[in-house]
């Protein structure tokens, strides 16, 4: 017979009750587990535990309930993965259409005559119930002035604004309640004694002037403008209400006036007397020999 070395056996309720000494192996023959002890544990310690632990079982490989083992390609084999669904895109023109598609569940229908998309829902009833509208929010602008699509608004589509009797050149003015059309020349006044700052008439005012009043901040009438007076040698000159006053000159001296011509020492023709005839026909011409 061969000689061999074998180690303590057991049934494994057996070897709960037994207490290893350090090192020493026990294996349990019904459960087919191998245990260690350590001098102190009752039963030992599992030496396939740790074992499990670290390596997956080959049973858990490719299983339910197990994981998914990669193929040559370093690939997970489709026959280790779900169905997968496919998502189509279809472009329709009609709800009709829509409806009619040959969709799956998770299909979009993108809907050109209202400009929206549909997904498909795993009903089939065969009408609008198996389709759902996506959202897209409201932070878009869905209308204009209850238009949609390419909006161009003019004047007119604005709800506030009447173009009746709209002609060329006219601008639009705001009556309380409507935008409506006027002619420019309806504006303000056209008479001088319309304006806020003048005379409200002319009534009694025959024939005067207009000038600024003391405050400077509007027009009125004046009967009259005085000139000033004048003293040879100080011109005082009154306009309105103001006066301006000229310093007499430095000089002591009498001079003519700034822009006159002196006195011509000629004599005056016209003073001279006329001259005599004397008997013989002869001129006398007084004051010449």
């Amino acid at each position: 017979m061969a000689k061999m070395i074998r180690i303590k056996r057991g049934l494994d309720a057996d070897r709960a009750n037994y207490v290893m000494q350090l090192g020493e192996l026990v294996w349990a023959t019904d459960t087919r587990e191998l245990w260690v002890g350590d001098g102190s544990t009752l039963g030992g310690v599992k030496v396939t535990g740790r074992i499990e632990e670290l390596f997956i079982p080959k049973a858990e490989k490719a299983a339910a309930n197990g994981v998914a083992t990669l193929g040559a390609d370093g690939k997970i084999p489709n026959n280790q993965l779900p169905a997968l669904a496919i998502t189509s895109t279809f472009v329709v023109n009609s709800e009709l259409e829509m409806i009619n598609l040959p969709a799956q569940e998770g299909d979009v229908a993108v809907r050109v005559d209202v400009e929206k998309n549909f997904i498909k829902l795993s009903s089939n009833y065969g009408d609008t119930r198996d389709w759902q509208e996506l959202y897209v929010g409201t932070g878009n602008v869905t209308s204009v002035n209850g238009e949609d699509g390419v909006v161009v608004l003019g004047l007119g589509d604005l709800n506030d604004i009447d173009l009746t009797g709209l002609n060329s050149n006219d601008v639009i003015q705001w009556d309380g309640n409507t935008w409506k059309p006027t002619n420019p020349a309806n504006f303000g006044t056209k008479e001088f004694t319309g304006l806020n700052d003048t005379p409200n008439s002319y009534l009694g005012f025959e024939g005067n002037f207009v000038k600024v009043n003391d405050t400077g901040d509007a027009l009125v009438f004046e009967s009259a403008i005085d000139g000033g007076t004048f003293n040879g040698t100080t011109s005082t000159l009154a306009r309105a209400s103001k006066k301006v006053v000229e310093q007499p000159s430095a000089k002591t001296e009498t001079e003519p006036l700034v822009g006159t011509r002196p006195a011509s020492t000629r004599p005056d023709p016209q003073a001279m007397p006329k001259p005599k005839t004397t008997t013989k026909g002869k001129f006398i011409i007084p004051g010449r020999i």
